[in-house]
């Protein structure tokens, strides 16, 4: 045997070099052994195994030692027979297999038998006694009678153990791309795997969001490996979700169904009710159907789901001030504040208001009258804050097409074929008013082909290809909308950055904006769309104008993978062996900030050619400033990912089973093809570094002097830009730089991930199993979030300025900043590095439990499960200022007393941020799962799960920007940043049943008789919080540091920003008083720090309200012919309209004396949804 395990470990190594490896597979496995009435095993005993739906049979005989396996089983019903002349046969029947399930048939004992004897049984084992791992399935009843409003099948995982709290979406796909995966185990989101049919359904640039939507109407079944898989699952270290479609079967079966919710019946948000705020509109319909059947009996099926969504929900309400046409012809006699007081328009040429205060007609730019004559008429008079309301709607229809087709052409050989589609075109109003309806368009395809061949009576191979391509693509609605935004003189015929035709309806014709003023760097917008434009006071709630960076937005995944699995039987041990590769590639669109330009018409009185009022300033073509990128820059990265591993699940007595595995990993991050640079600090040089305008005092006036050329004098506005000469990318490395690895990091060569475990069937008669295994994992998939930034990094693109000046010197403008004598260029606001020493992030799992039948089909699971996480990855500011270095006389702003602006203190001058990725934070969890399972058995099926459990780490994400996963760069991180994970639950309880109600067995049984109730009632602890503080006299406390915590989100999803943490008295119970709506906790145990005192306040120092919730389904069946019935439902969720606290105003806000004053600290300030009544009705047969 030691032989057998070298000569494999050999082989299985030499491959692990090259792009390979990773068990992804749908199938699972019967085993068990035959022996005689005396005890002796039987060799050569013919073991059937039929699958009941398609009639599918493959047959093997028991091994030397009485042993047999069937392996690479696709999940479903079956019968195993086992039959030797002279003995009787034993057949079990109803022996449901489930993805990556090894079934254990136990030991089969055969009596010897004169005539011809059979023994039937009936399938009741139910107890894991031959597996280490911790699994659960979620079955094709459960996902039928399963209540979660927005149909997502992700959100049924929270009927299950160590599956953290996540709020139900309204609709599968909520976030236009997919659906947020929950915390499982006290991993990381985007640790955790989803797989339809072996295709890894994780987006590429966010892996903490399942992209690869399935309608649940077409999953046939759900199994999640929880923690601890063995060596031949496992593609990250978190949870393995791993959703099998339905296949057609023998007969002929489908149905077809509609689901309905609106406002009707959708009770008020408690707050908005408090408000006056009347209930918004809220429809949700789905339409769907699905068969499935013979296309030749016995050997080859289809099955076809088709599923459509209408969703439509309103925009916020958009009250603007758009100017009037009075103004729009520069008459401003009628232009008010809100005070009622005339906003008087100023001559530049002459300092004094105009006459009448209308702007005469020679005065008037025509470019600038061009984009005010582009806004709307207003709508609403007698406001004197808008006189422009409009609220938009947004649709959001989902289509979701699945076909799979399964074909047996012999005995020995399946196939089976897998394609789907997913279109979820998304459409709203940009801007405040009319400006752009524009469609998010969001597209996955996937194709999934599996081929099983069994090879002999112990060996099957297993392949497995997957291939996925999604994009996001955003055009505007129709070319009449994107030409209104467009200028007269653009082209009528261009490709987007994609390369397709970006006019939606085809019809490209030129815009009807007489706005005609070149740009800088024209080739940014291909679109010819007109500048974005910012006015403020004293014109009330001014309409704005800005673009997406990346429009036309677009983007492209793709992923191909393959698996090939060998599975062989010798003696006791089944081994299985195999390799995995995938290839990822992350494509996202162009993106500049100001692709079109910017201008800013706010009034500035150091603005020579200022009038006082913005849209005067538009009128005559005078701006505060307008800036331009260089360039627009896109990402198109890419990654392998790889493994080998070797698999042993050995059983050396009947009741004893150790699994013993090795992977053996591979991956590279994603790397750029298209041009890049990383900020390395040991390529900053000290002794070159950038020359900043300094502040200056000319004639009384404060200026900006170049420290280079005191002679170079410039506006104020420009202190702390970058002096001319200054380097642009110091401590930049490119892309080609030979000296630095291909991607900016040093990756690790080969990975090694051992998985040990053990089952013990204590009795012997498989009702109760003793469980434990420990596995190192690595999480292999990077986001691609970190190398599309390092596309945008300087000197790849920079951004120059002009300031004071007007669209009449605009020729003289554009040449100066192109021949590099004109524009202002500041420090970049954030750039991007990595550490070039690439750590494999990396868990460490440990589990141990017992599982055992106490009866009534009922099993009683309780684990203690364990993970500590290390190389996680994290995000801190290397550019931080020091703490107290705004205090020291050095930093002083000598024309005005204050410090000087930040950017002149920095480590690393000429630049603001320096965001720097590692793999270098740590996490730690403990939980205590318990799960009471009873299968559906008499017409009641229900489970409950319990999990006590801590998470810590110093952060809890992975999302490389923003501020999920910031630590500081100056403090001792287990000081500072260790403490409770931001997903962190001490309790979760979950119960969920489904109950055939019991027949009337009366007259009226056609009325009262075949009603289903079902339903899932959570009760959940809060979120960790922290409290932070603001001061009413603005006193900078620290003078410098990253001394921030970041902000609490309750259901620990979507973005979070930095706050200062407030001080806390240890000795002051937090909870006194609290817990109700007006005081969810005791404020006076908060004060504020004294200068130079940091705020004690720790992340987790308050919890976030707990809640309960129940959600119920009842449902009525009403037969109208053989095997066909109609069903009518009603499903409540939050069944008693309880109002669920969400948010807590943890702001405190401070008075020069220490008072807190602010009146809303303390008190709950949003709920959870209300009372939403879902209708559906369904016809099947």
């Amino acid at each position: 045997m030691r032989a057998t395990w070298a000569v494999l470990l050999t082989a299985l190594l030499v491959l692990s070099f090259g792009p390979s490896a990773n068990a992804q597979t749908t199938t699972g496995g019967f085993s068990g052994n035959v022996v005689d009435d005396a005890g002796l095993v039987l060799p050569g005993v013919t073991v059937t195994l039929l699958q009941e739906e398609t009639a599918a049979v493959r047959s093997t005989v028991t091994n030397e030692v009485g042993v047999f396996n069937f392996a690479a089983v696709q999940p479903g019903p079956y019968t195993v027979r086992v039959e030797l002349p002279g003995f009787s046969t034993y057949e079990l029947t109803g022996a449901q297999l489930a993805t990556n399930q090894q079934y254990n048939v136990g030991t089969v004992e055969l009596s010897i038998a004169a005539l011809e004897e059979t023994v039937q049984v009936t399938a009741q084992r139910i107890v894991e006694t031959i597996s280490s791992d911790r699994s659960a399935l979620i079955t094709e009843e459960t996902i039928d009678a399963i209540t979660v409003r927005g149909r997502d099948v992700t959100s049924m995982l929270r009927i299950l153990p160590g599956v953290g709290y996540q709020p139900d979406p309204d609709a599968i796909g909520e976030i236009v791309i997919g659906s947020w995966l929950p915390n499982v185990g006290g991993t990381r989101q985007g640790w955790s795997t989803v797989t339809i049919d072996g295709i890894p359904g994780n987006d590429i640039g966010l892996p903490e969001v399942s992209s690869h939507s399935m309608n649940p109407d077409a999953v046939g079944q759900v199994n999640v490996q929880l923690t601890n898989f063995t060596a031949d699952t496992g593609r990250n270290g978190g949870a393995q979700i791993n959703l099998v479609t339905k296949a057609g079967t023998n007969n002929f079966s489908g149905s077809a169904y509609t689901y309905g919710r609106s406002e009707q019946f959708r009770a008020d948000n408690y707050f908005d009710k408090q408000a006056g705020i009347p209930k918004p509109e809220y429809r949700y319909w789905t339409l769907g159907a699905n068969a499935g059947g013979p296309i030749v009996q016995d050997k080859m099926f289809i099955f076809y789901s088709y599923e459509q969504w209408g969703v439509r929900t309103p925009q916020s309400l958009a009250q603007i001030t758009v100017p009037s046409l009075a103004e729009r012809m520069g008459d401003f006699s009628q232009s008010f504040d809100q005070s009622g007081n005339l906003i008087p328009v100023v001559d530049p040429m002459t300092g004094m208001p105009f006459p009448g205060n209308v702007v005469p007609g020679d005065r008037i730019n025509s470019h600038g009258q061009a984009l005010l004559n582009w806004y709307p008429n207003p709508n609403v008079s007698e406001q004197s804050n808008y006189n422009y309301q409009f609220q938009g709607q947004q649709r959001a229809p989902r289509i979701n097409n699945v076909t799979r087709v399964d074909l047996r052409p012999t005995t020995n050989d399946s196939i089976y074929a897998r394609f789907s589609h997913w279109l979820q075109p998304t459409s709203s109003w940009r801007g405040n008013w009319e400006m752009l309806e524009r469609t998010f368009t969001y597209n996955d395809y996937a194709i999934s082909v599996n081929y099983t061949r069994v090879i002999g009576d112990n060996m099957v191979n297993e392949f497995n290809f997957g291939w996925r391509h999604s994009s996001e693509h955003n055009p505007w609605a129709s070319s009449f909308d994107i030409n209104r935004n467009r200028r007269i003189d653009s082209a009528t015929n261009f490709p987007g950055d994609d390369g397709r035709d970006n006019g939606g309806d085809g019809s490209n014709t030129a815009g009807t904006v007489p706005y005609t003023l070149a740009q800088w760097y024209p080739n940014n917008n291909l679109y010819g769309i007109i500048p974005a434009m910012s006015f403020g006071a004293p014109i009330p709630n001014a309409a704005n104008v800005s673009w997406d960076s990346r429009f036309i937005n677009y983007g492209n995944d793709d992923l191909f993978n393959f698996y090939n699995g060998l599975s062989w039987t010798t003696g006791r041990h089944n081994f299985k062996a195999g390799i995995y590769v995938e290839h990822l590639t992350n494509i996202e669109g162009k993106g500049a900030s100001a692709l079109a330009g910017i201008y800013d018409f706010n009034r500035d009185p150091a603005n020579p050619f200022d009038t006082g009022h913005p849209y005067a300033n538009a009128l005559i073509g005078s701006f505060r400033s307008y800036q331009e990128n260089t360039a627009r820059l896109g990402q198109r990265a890419s990654q392998w990912i790889g493994n080998v591993f070797i698999q042993d699940k050995w059983q050396p007595t009947d009741r004893l089973t150790l699994d013993i595995g090795m992977r053996f990993s591979k991956y590279t991050v994603f790397e750029q093809a298209n041009p890049s640079a990383s900020f390395l600090p040991s390529r900053f040089d000290h002794s070159n570094p950038a020359q900043l305008y300094m502040p200056t005092m000319v004639n009384g006036v404060r200026m900006a002097m170049n420290p280079n050329d005191p002679t170079d004098i410039q506006p104020e506005v420009v202190i702390g830009a970058l002096a001319p000469g200054s380097p642009a990318d110091n401590g930049m490395v490119r892309h080609t730089d030979s000296e630095v690895p291909a991607p900016f990091q040093n990756l690790p060569a080969l990975l090694f991930e051992p998985r040990v475990g053990f089952a013990y069937d204590v009795f012997g008669d498989g009702r109760t199993a003793v469980r434990a295994n420990f596995g190192v994992f690595h999480n292999t998939q990077q986001a691609g979030a970190l190398s599309w930034r390092q596309a945008l990094n300087p000197p790849l693109v920079a951004t120059p300025q002009v300031w004071y000046n007007t669209m009449n010197n605009w020729g003289s403008i554009r040449e100066g900043v192109l021949a590099g004598t004109g524009g202002i260029v500041y420090p970049t606001g954030t750039v991007y590095g990595v550490v070039t020493d690439h750590q494999a992030p990396t868990l460490y799992s440990f589990t141990a439990g017992v599982q055992t039948e106490i009866g009534f089909q009922t099993v009683l699971d309780i684990a203690y499960v364990g993970t500590r996480g290390r190389n996680l990855p994290q995000l801190w500011d290397e550019n931080t200022v020091p703490r107290g270095a705004r205090f020291l006389p050095a930093n002083q702003d000598q024309t005005t007393g204050r410090p000087l602006p930040d950017n002149f203190f920095r480590p690393y001058p000429g630049y603001a941020s320096i965001i720097m990725t590692e793999n270098a934070g740590k996490s730690e969890y403990n939980a205590l799962q318990t799960q009471v399972n009873r299968r559906f058995t008499g017409g009641l099926e229900f489970s409950v799960s319990y999990t006590l459990s801590q998470s810590k780490d110093y952060t809890s994400a992975d999302i490389l920007y923003g501020a999920r996963s910031r630590v500081p760069k100056y403090e001792d991180l287990d000081a500072w940043s260790w403490g409770l994970s931001d997903f962190d639950r001490t309790h979760l309880l979950t119960i969920n049943y489904t109950w055939d109600l019991p027949d009337s067995g009366g007259g009226a049984g056609w009325l009262l008789d075949d009603w289903v109730l079902s339903g899932i009632t959570q009760f959940v602890s809060g979120a960790p919080a922290t409290v932070s503080f603001s001061t009413t006299d603005n006193q900078d406390i620290l003078g410098g540091g990253d001394l921030l915590r970041r902000s609490s989100n309750p259901d620990g999803l979507g973005s979070v920003g930095l706050v200062v943490p407030a001080n806390i008295d240890r000795s002051c119970d937090v909870s006194a008083g609290g817990g109700t709506i007006d005081r969810w906790f005791n404020t006076s145990c908060f004060s504020r720090p004294a200068l130079g005192e940091v705020g004690n306040v720790r992340k987790d120092d308050l919890r976030l309200p707990g809640f309960y919730d129940t959600g119920i389904r009842l449902g009525k069946r009403i037969a109208v012919g053989d095997s066909q019935f109609f069903e009518v439902g009603w499903e409540i969720y939050n069944v008693f309209n309880q109002v669920q606290f969400l948010r807590v105003d943890l702001d405190a806000q401070f008075d020069e004396m220490g008072n807190q004053v602010d009146e809303r600290f303390g008190q709950v300030i949003s709920a959870r949804p209300p009372r939403t009544m879902v209708f559906s009705a369904r016809y099947s047969w």
